[in-house]
């Protein structure tokens, strides 16, 4: 994958802890210790050199609705046999994240839908037909 396209995927497909949102019921792995032992320090036990946290800071989490829609264009003319194969494991990791809805159209000079097979890339290639011309316009219509 060029440097490019997966500069393209991080933008397209953002996920993870945001450290911008704080919140003071944090998940386990969230959990900022630092800042949660800083705000807890009065709370410290000598007898047993530990600090028992009252309150918990960390990071919020993304949500989990859909942020983006990705619509992935494949050639299925003779020439591009090899990107069908990448384009459909692309697409069936794709469609595995909860952020981002993505649907998949292949075309030659028609255009045929195959976001219900996206989640199998084995059902995507079984669905493509080899041959053809290109008629990009109409598949990006």
């Amino acid at each position: 994958m060029t440097r490019w396209t997966l500069d393209a995927v991080q933008r397209a497909a953002p996920g993870g802890a945001r450290p911008v949102r704080r919140t003071r019921r944090p998940k386990p792995a969230d959990i900022d210790w630092r800042r949660t032992i800083s705000a807890n320090l009065k709370n410290y036990l000598p007898a047993h050199r530990t600090v028992v946290p009252e309150r918990l800071v960390g990071h919020g989490r993304r949500t989990s609705r859909v942020d983006r829609h990705i619509i992935l264009c494949i050639d299925q003319s003779g020439s591009m046999a090899e990107s069908i194969v990448y384009s459909s494991v692309f697409g069936a990791v794709l469609a595995s994240l909860r952020s981002v809805a993505t649907r998949m159209v292949v075309f030659d000079t028609s255009v045929v839908d195959l976001t219900d097979e996206m989640d199998d890339p084995v059902d995507v290639l079984f669905g493509v037909q080899l041959g053809g011309g290109t008629d990009i316009n109409r598949a990006i219509a």
